[in-house]
């Protein structure tokens, strides 16, 4: 689970509706998660069962839950309809904006499969890692030299 970001407003720095829901649902999460939390602690200590105001605040959550999860789906539906329009030019600057909205760990992970999927068609020399920025002209002419 990815925590809300640090930075004020970087939630919602790209327009992407299945990234700002998905984050919506990741709130959500916390949120039942410290509910459930703070519940099974008034139970322990108190003794004290669940109480109608609890039953009210599951209940209002719960709608939150099934309001994003509902969103979700409307959202996938909508991308699904233009990603159908698009070029391959648009569906590639799509999902690039996509991954630019994701927290650090699902970037890391998108260039990494890439850099694979690159090795996978075509070695990578030393020319070619100067220009992916893996590795310094200085040190692809020392191994040249060699």
């Amino acid at each position: 689970m990815t925590p809300p970001s640090r930075v004020p407003g970087a939630d919602y720095k790209y327009s992407d509706p299945d990234t700002i829901v998905a984050r919506q649902l990741s709130m959500l999460d916390w949120a039942q998660q410290a509910m459930r939390n703070e519940m099974q602690r008034a139970m322990q200590s108190k003794g004290v069962s669940v109480q109608l105001a609890d039953i009210v605040r599951l209940e209002k959550l719960s709608n939150a839950i099934v309001k994003a999860i509902e969103a979700l789906k409307r959202s996938s539906d909508l991308a699904d309809e233009l990603s159908a329009r698009m070029t391959p030019e648009q569906l590639l600057e799509a999902a690039l904006k996509k991954i630019e909205g994701q927290d650090i760990a699902t970037v890391n992970y998108a260039i990494k499969r890439l850099r694979a999927h690159r090795e996978r068609i075509a070695p990578i020399d030393g020319f070619d890692k100067i220009a992916l920025g893996e590795r310094s002209a200085a040190q692809t002419i020392a191994e040249l030299s060699k």
